[in-house]
């Protein structure tokens, strides 16, 4: 019993944890933002993210699909900004041709490139939201990792304690 409430929690674990991952790393007087997607669900036609922004330090130069995206058509990306007085929102959504999963457990979705302004030593570039749609455009019902790990812990638990109490 000990063994599957073990395999069970590393599955679970590792499902909870399926997204969009994002590196932010800067070069020069600019700020690189790249995205790709990690142990995706099944049934994601869509991924969306929204990113939050000082824009007195940065502004939106650009966005390019990543090479696998564009060579095996798997769908596009688009991104812009939204200004929002002292700060700005940066959106990025990204379409599938096909279900996401269908491409493989990872892979690269493209990069936003920003300039760095007025010598800004530490850019402030903050996720707000990411989302995964299905192929009807609704987002997926999905635990979040640690909360999920809590509730299932939790459950295992009281299984355990009430097959003590029964022996």
């Amino acid at each position: 019993m000990k063994y599957i409430v073990l395999v069970l929690s590393f599955v679970f674990a590792m499902n909870a944890n399926a997204g969009l991952i994002t590196n932010v790393f800067t070069s020069g007087n600019q700020l690189f933002v790249d995205f790709s997607l990690n142990n995706i669900q099944q049934d994601t036609y869509q991924t969306t993210a929204e990113y939050l922004f000082d824009d007195s330090q940065l502004e939106f130069s650009s966005y390019t699909d990543s090479v696998f995206m564009f060579d095996n058509f798997v769908g596009f990306g688009s991104g812009g900004v939204i200004p929002n007085g002292d700060s700005s929102l940066f959106f990025v959504d990204f379409v599938f041709f096909d279900d996401a999963f269908n491409f493989g457990p990872s892979f690269e979705l493209g990069q936003a490139v920003f300039n760095i302004l007025d010598n800004t030593v530490d850019p402030v570039f903050v996720e707000d939201k990411v989302e995964n749609l299905n192929k009807n455009g609704a987002p997926h019902s999905e635990v979040p990792a640690p909360s999920g790990l809590v509730l299932f812990s939790l459950t295992a638990g009281l299984l355990l304690m009430r097959q003590r109490k029964q022996a």
